[in-house]
């Protein structure tokens, strides 16, 4: 009687501690993945303010886009269908008659806003700050790397020399860091690591 109750007192005691262990895992896992920001909707007058500053438009779904030749001749067919016919001017030309050929030239209409036509030269963005999550147990070649594939910095050595020489590399702090693109590997440095003033 006692052998059965020790086995079923550690049989117990084992599936405690596996789900016990098993949460642990599952939390731990959550905490290593990095965290997408959410997806923000934007009104239409903040995405026009975006597109502006790219020299972009905004155009319904529903709206026609034409290149600039295709926007001439809907102009051209447009204004011919408008013309109005005259007196002198036969509707239909009479049987066994040919119609007259027009020598004079087909006038051109150019746009009204001549300046839409032409598009502008791209500005550059804003400079875009990178979010960047160093992972706990990271090592300084795989903090250098993660940076370097993010377009934080350019050089992968430069920046493991620099750090190096400041003696980080056992210091480096986990979590998500922001940083701008062609950030200096002081302002890097001091960021990630426990000590920022050494």
């Amino acid at each position: 009687m006692i052998k059965n109750r020790i086995f079923w007192n550690g049989l117990g005691l084992g599936l405690i501690l596996g789900a016990v262990l098993l949460q642990f895992m599952i939390l731990g896992e959550r905490g290593i993945q990095p965290q997408e920001p959410a997806a923000e909707e934007w009104s239409r007058e903040e995405l026009e303010r975006a597109a502006e500053t790219l020299n972009l438009q905004v155009n319904e779904v529903s709206e026609e886009l034409l290149t600039e030749e295709q926007w001439a001749e809907k102009q051209e067919s447009s204004q011919q269908a408008e013309e109005p016919q005259t007196p002198d001017k036969p509707k239909a030309p009479e049987a066994g008659t040919a119609p007259k050929a027009s020598t004079a030239p087909k006038a051109t209409v150019p746009p009204k806003n001549s300046e839409a036509a032409v598009p502008k030269a791209p500005t550059q963005p804003k400079e875009a700050n990178i979010q960047y999550n160093i992972r706990n147990g990271s090592h300084l070649k795989d903090v250098a790397a993660g940076l370097k594939e993010a377009g934080v910095i350019d050089d992968e050595q430069a920046f493991i020399a620099a750090a190096t020489k400041k003696k980080i590399n056992l210091s480096i702090q986990q979590g998500m860091f922001t940083f701008k693109q062609g950030e200096s590997f002081d302002s890097i440095i001091s960021k990630i690591s426990n000590k920022a003033g050494q």
